[in-house]
């Protein structure tokens, strides 16, 4: 209904000047207010998206908060899950270390009882041998000792002429000695 009054070319400010101040103050607000709602007709329905996108985004930031909580509470068992991992393989690696340096151990501990082992049987007869002259000890001092204090000033035939009959006198007693023991 404003329409035409808007469209008439003497309903502008400029011409209405000439005539009066006040109604120019009046025609200046009826062509803004006529321009007000044509411009709220189309910025209404913008308004109305605006709060439906706004709610919308408050929604969906809200969703994306409980994700985002969710991923960084995933993020830090992720991060544990693989400090965990990396502790445990050196762990591995040191016990694997332990067992190389076991083995290594193992098999030099083995090749000494090895060779210890045929050692054995020699050292039996060392023992047995060693006895057997343990038993001979002091018929052999004896006729070292009496070849030292009595024979040294003699010719080599008489020495041995001599511990021969040494020899035979401590069989006589019963005094065990290794034959051929003397000064040789």
């Amino acid at each position: 209904a404003i329409q035409p009054v808007i469209d008439d070319p003497n309903f502008q400010p400029s011409k209405i000047q000439s005539v009066s101040s006040a109604c120019t103050a009046m025609c200046q607000w009826t062509r803004a207010m006529h321009t007000y709602h044509y411009v709220a007709l189309e910025v209404e329905p913008k308004r109305i998206a605006l709060a439906a996108a706004s709610a919308e985004l408050k929604e969906v930031e809200g969703k994306l908060e409980i994700l985002s909580s969710g991923l960084k509470e995933l993020m830090d068992r992720l991060a544990k899950l693989d400090a965990d991992f990396t502790a445990s393989v050196e762990k591995k690696d040191a016990l694997a270390a332990k067992a190389e340096d076991c083995n290594v151990k193992m098999d030099r501990a083995d090749r000494l009882l090895g060779g210890l082992g045929g050692e054995k049987v020699r050292w039996q007869e060392t023992v047995v041998n060693l006895g057997k002259m343990m038993e001979c000890v002091v018929g052999d001092v004896i006729v070292a000792a009496g070849g030292i204090a009595y024979l040294g000033a003699f010719v080599a035939t008489y020495r041995e002429h001599q511990e021969s009959f040494w020899q035979q006198q401590l069989v006589t007693y019963s005094i065990p000695s290794t034959p051929g023991a003397g000064m040789r």
